[in-house]
């Protein structure tokens, strides 16, 4: 590996997600801006410097201490290093940080990789970021055709969810905001019911005037990722339901095959994969015996969670800027 990796990355699911690659020597993985900063002053006047609100009226005046400070790392100045924002770093990257990181590491390279849709995020400047970055990403296709960014499907680390806290077994799982989707997943919520599935929804982002009142649907209760595993650990069946105008691989789906269970999606993108198998994916859009579908074996292919890794994130990045990969 010709580079060193700093990786401005995420909590939760993102922790998870990227757990295999946390044990490289030569990548630094920081979960928020606030990763190794132990000092309760230092940590204030970071936040002070990144909020939304406020941060421009007094970043001028913090950042030649908060920039140096926000994620420590062990290499030198002169040495090629990556700097990887996902882009729920945001806070981060809108800011003069980027041209900060050019002018004191002559070598570096910065990519931001787009684990979200664009349009579910009201501060991003896409073009914007296609100038001030070497490189942008994103999971999902309709984006990169529609932005001129470069493709990387999400990946995923398997994690031990045997010793994680038991839940009562249901048979479909869904959890997620609602954002542009609501109507979709009650419209599935009431399939399940009808056949006699038992189910356990939590939808974040519901108003009030919208929620529909259910024992089994939780509203605007969030839960922490590995809970959402231990749900997922005691489910047969996850359910996934994209995004208006989505079309990239979802966590539900990596949850479905890292942990061997059945999935109901109604992204038709994943009919042309190999991973592919109505005995236990099911689009939406068809007609099944469920009671009988959800009992079928699960057997997906064991090389898929290799696959799946990001350690091939960084095989990719070390290619493209050492000159040995072509992006397409």
């Amino acid at each position: 590996m010709r580079y060193k990796y700093i990786i401005s990355g995420g909590s939760g699911y993102y922790s998870v997600a990227y757990d295999s690659i946390r044990r490289i020597p030569d990548v630094c993985y920081h979960s928020s801006y606030l990763s190794g900063i132990d000092s309760w002053w230092e940590r204030v006047i970071i936040r002070l410097a990144f909020n939304l609100r406020i941060g421009k009226y007094v970043r001028w005046v913090l950042k030649p201490i908060v920039f140096p400070k926000i994620f420590p790392h062990m290499f030198g100045s002169d040495e090629e290093i990556v700097f990887l924002f996902f882009e729920c770093q945001f806070a981060v990257f809108n800011t003069d940080y980027l041209e900060y990181l050019r002018n004191s590491y002559p070598k570096v390279k910065l990519v931001l990789y787009m684990q979200d849709i664009v349009a579910s995020l009201p501060y991003y400047d896409i073009e914007g970021y296609k100038k001030r970055f070497d490189l942008v990403l994103s999971y999902d296709q309709h984006d990169c055709e529609k932005y001129g960014l470069y493709y990387f499907p999400t990946p995923y680390s398997r994690i031990d969810i045997s010793s994680l806290p038991k839940k009562e077994p249901v048979d479909i799982f869904f959890c997620g905001s609602a954002k542009n989707r609501l109507s979709p997943i009650l419209e599935i919520y009431h399939k399940c019911k009808k056949n006699g599935l038992k189910v356990l929804f939590y939808v974040n982002g519901v108003p009030e005037e919208q929620q529909e009142a259910q024992d089994d649907i939780l509203y605007n209760t969030p839960i922490s990722y590995i809970e959402n595993l231990a749900y997922v650990a005691n489910s047969k069946c996850i359910l996934e339901v994209m995004q208006a105008n989505a079309d990239g691989f979802t966590p539900r789906l990596w949850e479905a095959i890292f942990y061997n269970k059945h999935l109901i999606t109604n992204n038709p993108v994943i009919q042309n994969t190999r991973f592919y198998n109505p005995q236990y994916i099911h689009l939406i859009s068809k007609d099944i015996d469920i009671l009988q579908w959800i009992n079928e074996e699960v057997n997906y292919p064991e090389d898929v969670c290799d696959t799946k890794s990001p350690t091939h994130l960084i095989e990719l990045l070390d290619g493209v800027f050492s000159g040995t990969v072509q992006l397409k």
